[in-house]
């Protein structure tokens, strides 16, 4: 699931459901500077069966320039805020 939020909106969202979120410049595509990484194991299998697909949530946030680092410390600050609780 991909989802895009305005800095704005990023302050209500419910963010607990996406593994990746990235700072992006439009909507326009999927591409984006990383600010949260997925960080979940992969589960072990035996050699002999199939792994286990697994879904990645990410959310975009769309940011007017996500290549100024105090736009990153920014909304990484907003997420960690609204993860600790």
């Amino acid at each position: 699931m991909r989802n895009f939020v305005t800095e704005d909106e990023l302050q209500s969202a419910d963010i607990s459901k996406y593994h990746e979120i990235f700072v992006a410049w439009d909507t326009a595509n999927y591409r984006g500077i990383q600010v949260k990484e997925d960080r979940r194991l992969i589960p072990f299998t035996a050699s002999d069966s199939p792994g286990t697909v697994r879904e990645v949530n990410q959310l975009f946030v769309v940011v007017e320039d996500p290549e100024n680092p105090e736009t990153i410390e920014r909304v990484k600050t907003c997420i960690n805020k609204k993860l600790a609780k």
